[in-house]
C-alpha cells in the first residue's frame, strides 16, 4: 500500500470515527431531551392528579358538612380541620423505595419478604412487624393482607377488607415476572386504588429477562 493510500485510509478512519461519535451524541442529546419531556409530563400528571385529590377531598367534606351542619358552621367541624399527615401511629408499607417508606411513624406494617430492606430503608430504631404474603391482619376491626406486586423484593399490594367491602391499594407493581421478587398477583376486589408513576405511553420498557442478560453481560465485560 502507497503512502497516499495509506493517507486516504486513515483520512477516512477518521471521518469514520468523527460521524459516528456526531451521531452518537445527537442520539444521546434526543435521548436527554426525551427523559427531560418525560419528566415534565409525568410531573404536569402528578399536579393535575394532586388537584383534582383535592377537589374531590373538598367535595366530600362540603357535602359531609351540608347534612350534618343543620345551617350552622363552626371551626369543630371537618372542613376547618388540617389534613393529617406523618408521622402516624401505624404506617402500612407497599414496599421500601423512600416515597413509600418514611421514617418517623410509631409503627410499621409490611411484607415478610421485604423486611429486611425496609429494616435497612428505616433503620433499626423503627418499630417494623412483617407477615407473610396472604396472611390476614385485624387491625381496628379491619381486615389487612399484603399479596405481591412484583416491583421490588417485598414489594406488596394491600388488601383491606370492612363491612364486605374489598378495597386494594397497588403500590408500585409489574405485572410480568421478575427474578428478583414474588411475581404479580391479581387480587379481586370492589375498588383497586393504583399506582401510575410510568402509565404514561412514552413510557416503554424492555423485558426483564432482556434487562438481566444486559447486566450479564457488563458483568463479564468487567471481569475481562
Amino acid at each position: 500500500m502507497s503512502a497516499r493510500q495509506r493517507g486516504v485510509a486513515a483520512i477516512t478512519a477518521i471521518l469514520i470515527v468523527a460521524v459516528a461519535a456526531s451521531a452518537a451524541t445527537i442520539m444521546l442529546a434526543q435521548q436527554s431531551a426525551m427523559v427531560d419531556q418525560a419528566t415534565l409530563i409525568s410531573s404536569r400528571a402528578q399536579a393535575d392528579m394532586y388537584a383534582r385529590a383535592g377537589l374531590d377531598w373538598a367535595r366530600g367534606v362540603v357535602m359531609q358538612d351540608t347534612r350534618s351542619s343543620n345551617n350552622v358552621d363552626s371551626l369543630d367541624e371537618a372542613w376547618a380541620q388540617p389534613i393529617v399527615g406523618l408521622p402516624v401511629d401505624r404506617a402500612l408499607i407497599t414496599h421500601a423505595h423512600g416515597d413509600h417508606a418514611r421514617w418517623g411513624s410509631r409503627q410499621y406494617l409490611g411484607a415478610r419478604e421485604g423486611e429486611l430492606v425496609l429494616r435497612t430503608r428505616l433503620g433499626p430504631a423503627a418499630a417494623i412487624e412483617t407477615v407473610p404474603f396472604g396472611e390476614p391482619v385485624v387491625i381496628n376491626g379491619v381486615r389487612v393482607s399484603f399479596h405481591p406486586a412484583g416491583h421490588i423484593l417485598g414489594s406488596a399490594q394491600i388488601r383491606v377488607e370492612h363491612a364486605g367491602q374489598v378495597w386494594v391499594v397497588s403500590g408500585d407493581y409489574k405485572t410480568e415476572p421478575d427474578p428478583t421478587c414474588t411475581a404479580f398477583e391479581p387480587v379481586r376486589c370492589q375498588v383497586f386504588i393504583t399506582e401510575s408513576t410510568f402509565g404514561l405511553p412514552i413510557y416503554r420498557w424492555q423485558p426483564p429477562r432482556e434487562t438481566q442478560q444486559a447486566h450479564e453481560r457488563i458483568g463479564q465485560n468487567r471481569k475481562l
